[in-house]
């Protein structure tokens, strides 16, 4: 009885074909980048946007509490405290561990006397990717290797106003019915609504 052995021929890629499966890849992921670029970055801003109003409420909550803003010493004077934001971290540390109840952010178990939470009532509790290395509350946007700060105004003068915000790093100067105002660097301002609360943010 013959049996016939039948071998199964596979056929191979050639080399064009290759070229045209990696071309066709290549092209597919260069119109995905921006549409994932543009996800990425718009979730940084829900996240920033978030933090804005965040620190606004711990603020407010502070001065219920207290009667007064979190206003690190020798901020003030006889105007509004305001911290620019941009790349330099001003009093940002300060700011974060005393509304987190005077503890370290990145390790809740280590105290630190800022002076201005007499009770370490925590208002507000950043989680550590909201923070750079030395526990200062940071926006999720980067500039290069450096980190952005946000910009905050208080009513250090209580007349239920801030002056002379630029929110929008324009050179121009803002005054806002607010007792709190917090802003993304270098962005056109959009105050809330709420009673003695301004939140800004920037596109």
């Amino acid at each position: 009885m013959n049996h016939r052995l039948f071998k199964k021929q596979t056929r191979a890629f050639t080399l064009v074909e290759l070229l045209v499966v990696v071309t066709i890849i290549g092209i597919l992921a260069a119109l995905a980048f921006p549409a994932a670029n543009l996800v990425i970055r718009s979730a940084k801003r829900a996240q920033a946007s978030t933090m804005c109003n965040q620190i606004a409420l711990a603020c407010s909550a502070y001065n219920t509490e207290y009667g007064v803003y979190p206003i690190p010493a020798g901020g003030g004077g006889t105007g509004d405290y305001i911290e620019a934001g941009g790349t330099a971290v001003g009093d940002w540390r300060e700011l974060t561990i005393a509304l987190n109840g005077n503890r370290l952010p990145a390790s809740p178990s280590t105290t630190q006397d800022t002076g201005l939470n007499r009770r370490n009532i925590p208002f507000l509790s950043p989680k550590k990717s909201d923070l750079d290395g030395n526990n200062a509350v940071v926006c999720p946007f980067r500039n290069g290797a450096a980190f952005y700060y946000y910009g905050i105004a208080m009513d250090a003068d209580y007349n239920n106003y801030v002056e002379g915000i630029d929110p929008g790093g324009s050179g121009g100067t803002q005054t806002v019915n607010a007792g709190v105002a917090v802003w993304l660097p270098e962005n056109t301002a959009v105050p809330a609504t709420t009673p003695m609360l301004g939140t800004f943010s920037k596109e």
